[in-house]
C-alpha cells in the first residue's frame, strides 16, 4: 500500500479551485479537479460485508456509485442526516466514489503562496492523510484531504480492482478539426423560473422577443398564451412554465419566444416562451449524459432527455428532447387551435411501438429482501423455496454458519442464515421469512431470507458491474452485479451463489454427522 505524504507535492501543483466542505465543524478542502459533482444524499443500497466506512451503492444517472462516510474514516461518530449533507462524488485514480460529508460551504480560488506543505496542523486528520494547509488571507485555515491516502487506507479491495467504468472527460483532445466538430453538440441555453434549460440548435427555428401584441384565445387553457404573427404565419404561443408545473409570468413582455418546427409532417411553427435567453454554447458529446427516465418532469411532460454538465459539474443544464415535448397533448392541443385545416393524427406512434417491443432478452432472477434491501439470484441457481419452520433442529459439533436443519421431503438440508453470512443483525422468526435453497458443490444448502418479493426478468442492459467493496471474508466476494432499474428507481444486488460459502465451509458441510 502506497503512502503519499504532504511533503511529496508542491504547493504550485496544487494551487488552483477548491470545494471547502465540513466533516465535524472542521473546514476541509479538495481540488475542483477531482470533483465529478455534488449531491443531496441519494437512495442507498446496502452492499454486505462491506468495510465500515462504506454506506452501500446508489444509482447515478445509470451508474453503480459507492457511497462512502467521512466520519467513519475519521473514526468518529457519524451524524443523522440534515439538510445540509451533500455527497461529493470524487475521480480518485479512476474510480468514481461518493463521499458524505456535513456540508459543503464554497468554491474558492487558491494561489501557490497560499499553500503550505510543511508542518500542517493535523487536528482531525492525521498528516499523512493531507496533501496540505490553505491559508486565506482573512485567517482561514482549510486543510486539503488526501482521498487517495484515505481510500488506500480504508478501500482497499476497491482501490486494488480495475475500474467499472474509466472517467474521461478529454475524449476529443486529439483528432482533427473536423472530428472535434462531429463529436460537439451546439445548445441554445435559456431559463425557466431560474433553471436553466436548452434545447439542440438543430430543433430551434429562431429566438423572437415577446410581442407587443398578441391574440388571446377564448377558453384556452393556461398554457395556451394566445397567438402571435410572424412574417404573416399564425404561431400559437405556449408557456414553458405552465407545462413544467410552475405559475404563469405576469410580465410576458420581458420574456423571449423561442420558435421551433413542427413535426411528423406537419406544417407551422409554435413558439416556447421563456424566461431569458443565457446562450448558444457548443459542448462535447461527453459532457451529455443521459436523464434517467424516474426523473421526468411534473404533468407527465417527459421532455427532459439528457443533462449536460458544464464549469467541471458545477453548471448542469436539463437538454429538452424536441420530439417528445412536440409528441405531449398539451403541445397537439394548442396546435390543433389554430390549425383545424391539419388532419389530426396521434403524434406518440414511435412511442408506443417501442413499448410494443418488450424486451426479452437477460435472465429471470429471484428477487429477495434483507432488511430494507433488495437482493436477487438467478432463477436457475434456486432449486425452490420453502417456508420457514417454527424451530430448526440444532446438530451438535455443527459447523458455527449453520443455524439448524430441516427434514425437506426426507432428506436433511442445512440451513444458514443468509443475515449473518451478510453481517446483519438475526430478526425473530415471522411467518414472512422464507428458505431458498441452493445446490452448492453437489450438496444442497438452504439459506433463511426476510421474505421473497418476486420472480423478474431483468435485462441484460440493466445490469452493471458491482464495485469491489466487499472485505476478505470467509465467503469471498459473491456480490456478481447490480441490476440498476431506472425506470421503477430500484437498485437490486444480484449474487452469485456458488461463492455463498468457501472451500473450507463447503467441506464442512460434507462432514456433518447427520
Amino acid at each position: 500500500m502506497s503512502e503519499v505524504h504532504a511533503s511529496t507535492v508542491s504547493a504550485e501543483s496544487l494551487a488552483g479551485q477548491f470545494v471547502i466542505f465540513t466533516v465535524a465543524d472542521t473546514e476541509l478542502a479538495v481540488s475542483m479537479q477531482q470533483v465529478e459533482e455534488i449531491l443531496k444524499p441519494p437512495h442507498i443500497v446496502r452492499v454486505p460485508l462491506a468495510p465500515p466506512a462504506v454506506q452501500g451503492v446508489a444509482n447515478l444517472r445509470g451508474s453503480v456509485l459507492p457511497i462512502v462516510s467521512v466520519h467513519t474514516m475519521f473514526g468518529i461518530e457519524d451524524h443523522a442526516n440534515s439538510k445540509a449533507q451533500r455527497v461529493l462524488v470524487l475521480n480518485v485514480k479512476d474510480h468514481q466514489i461518493g463521499f458524505v460529508v456535513d456540508s459543503v460551504k464554497q468554491v474558492i480560488n487558491v494561489d501557490a503562496n497560499q499553500i503550505s506543505t510543511e508542518g500542517v496542523d493535523t487536528g482531525l486528520v492525521s498528516e499523512d492523510q493531507l496533501l496540505g494547509m490553505i491559508k486565506m488571507d482573512d485567517g482561514h485555515l482549510h486543510q486539503i484531504l488526501n482521498f487517495e491516502q484515505l481510500c488506500n487506507i480504508h478501500l482497499q479491495t476497491l482501490m486494488n480492482s480495475t475500474p467499472t467504468a474509466k472517467l474521461d472527460n478529454q475524449r476529443v483532445a486529439d483528432g482533427s478539426h473536423e472530428e472535434k466538430l462531429q463529436d460537439e453538440v451546439q445548445l441554445i441555453s435559456f431559463t425557466v423560473q431560474n433553471q436553466e434549460f436548452a434545447l439542440p440548435i438543430t430543433d430551434a427555428k429562431e429566438i423572437v422577443n415577446f410581442p407587443k401584441k398578441y391574440s388571446q384565445v377564448p377558453n384556452a387553457p393556461q398554457h395556451l398564451v394566445g397567438l402571435m404573427t410572424l412574417r404573416s404565419r399564425v404561431m400559437p404561443l405556449v408557456s414553458l412554465r405552465v407545462l413544467f408545473g410552475l405559475p404563469l409570468s405576469e410580465n410576458l413582455q420581458r420574456r423571449r419566444v423561442l420558435v421551433v418546427p413542427l413535426r411528423n409532417g406537419r406544417q407551422g411553427q409554435i413558439g416556447l416562451i421563456v424566461d431569458d435567453l443565457k446562450e448558444v454554447v457548443r459542448v462535447n458529446r461527453n459532457l451529455i449524459d443521459d436523464l434517467p427516465s424516474v426523473m421526468s418532469n411534473q404533468g407527465n411532460m417527459d421532455d427532459i432527455s439528457e443533462v449536460c454538465r458544464l464549469d467541471e459539474g458545477r453548471r448542469l443544464i436539463s437538454v429538452i428532447d424536441a420530439g417528445r415535448m412536440l409528441s405531449h397533448h398539451l403541445i397537439q392541443n394548442a396546435v390543433e387551435s389554430v390549425a383545424d385545416q391539419l388532419t389530426e393524427q396521434e403524434l406518440k406512434d414511435e412511442d408506443m411501438d417501442d413499448r410494443n417491443g418488450a424486451s426479452t432478452d437477460g435472465e429471470q432472477y429471484i428477487v429477495f429482501r434483507l432488511g430494507g434491501d433488495e437482493f436477487g439470484v438467478r432463477i436457475s441457481s434456486a432449486k425452490e423455496i420453502v417456508r420457514l419452520p417454527d424451530k430448526l433442529t440444532k446438530v451438535p459439533n455443527s459447523p458455527s454458519f449453520v443455524e439448524g436443519i430441516i427434514n425437506l421431503r426426507g432428506d436433511v438440508l442445512p440451513v444458514v442464515s443468509k443475515r449473518v453470512r451478510f453481517g446483519m443483525g438475526l430478526l425473530e422468526r415471522n411467518e414472512r421469512q422464507r428458505i431458498v435453497v441452493y445446490e452448492i458443490n453437489a450438496q444442497r444448502v438452504g439459506f433463511i431470507v426476510d421474505s421473497v418479493s418476486e420472480v423478474l426478468r431483468i435485462s441484460n442492459s440493466d445490469i452493471r458491474p458491482a464495485p469491489e467493496l466487499q472485505q476478505a471474508s470467509s465467503a469471498g466476494t459473491f456480490i456478481d452485479a447490480v441490476a440498476n432499474l431506472e425506470e421503477s428507481g430500484r437498485m437490486i444486488i444480484l449474487i452469485e451463489s456458488s461463492r455463498l460459502l468457501d472451500s473450507n465451509e463447503k467441506q464442512s458441510l460434507m462432514e456433518m454427522d447427520v
